[in-house]
């Protein structure tokens, strides 16, 4: 594992799969991370190069069809620490003949960690390596918050919303959705997730933030470039992913082509992209 820690917060990450897997708390001295175990054995995998499920787990690309699992291959990869001391981290992952099998591009994806007082900073960095071709690809988080010594948690978001809700078929979107709720508080009530995630891509919150029953916020996740958030766990497990996303699930009317798939980023040769998450304490 790699630490990283200041006087406000220590953390851990796991080279493989660049994962967050501790966030803790140095001030009010608890953990704010899912610890994994049966119901889920990840704390805040890396998505990359899909986000969700593709129709029939395949797409389309140049004629050629490639099977890809639900959000992509990034967070099963070992990755190799380009830079770090106390507060901050680089690692990366590159394409190699393995990961071409399922995705024929070129690039580096790099994760990397910085503390800045009460603020983490995760940021994503995807660079097109190739000289000639167009790289197509989505990225995201998927950090799941603790709330298992407390069942009456909520989320604050930023802005009151009137966002609906993706309904998902098989983990695809199935053209349909649903208003889960209205205003700026979404209570962690019993049966939220029994249909699987909440998507939103229609929200104006930039932010949100986990309370718990006594109405103490226990940490804000700010995502001011991400379009798409996931809100999920499984049912009435003890913890919440708050999941900004670069990239959505296919939707069961998918083509399967790639180029054409709903949020997918390009880069031309040569450029990059980054976008980065604010992991913020009280």
């Amino acid at each position: 594992m790699i630490e990283l820690s200041n006087e406000f917060i220590y953390t851990r990450i796991n080279p493989f799969g660049a994962e967050l897997s501790s966030l803790f708390d140095r001030k009010n001295n608890r953990e704010l991370l899912w610890q994994a175990g049966e119901l889920w054995p990840r704390h805040a995998p890396n998505l990359f190069p899909i986000v969700g499920e593709l129709k029939d787990q395949q797409y389309s690309y140049k004629g050629k069809s490639y099977t890809m699992g639900r959000h992509g291959f990034a967070r099963n990869l070992g990755y190799s620490v380009l830079d770090q001391d106390e507060t901050s981290v680089v690692l990366s992952i590159k394409d190699n003949e393995e990961t071409r099998k399922s995705y024929p591009f070129q690039f580096e994806f790099l994760v990397i960690y910085r503390l800045n007082e009460k603020v983490l900073e995760q940021e994503y960095l995807v660079e097109n390596t190739s000289d000639s071709e167009t790289l197509w690809f989505s990225f995201g988080a998927h950090p799941a918050f603790n709330t298992s010594d407390n069942f009456d948690f909520s989320l604050e978001w930023e802005y009151p919303e009137h966002a609906l809700s993706a309904s998902l078929q098989n983990g695809l979107r199935s053209g349909e959705s649903e208003q889960v709720f209205e205003g700026n508080t979404l209570a962690l009530k019993k049966g939220l997730f029994d249909n699987d995630a909440l998507v939103f891509s229609n929200h104006r919150s930039r932010s949100v933030s986990l309370k718990d029953g006594n109405g103490e916020i226990r940490c804000t996740l700010r995502f001011p470039h991400f379009p798409y958030l996931g809100i999920w766990a499984k049912p009435d497990a003890p913890y919440v992913c708050i999941e900004p996303w670069m990239g959505v699930a296919d939707s069961i009317n998918a083509t399967g082509e790639l180029t054409s798939k709903e949020g997918i980023c390009a880069l031309e040769p040569g450029e990059n992209l980054g976008r980065t998450l604010y992991f913020e304490l009280p």
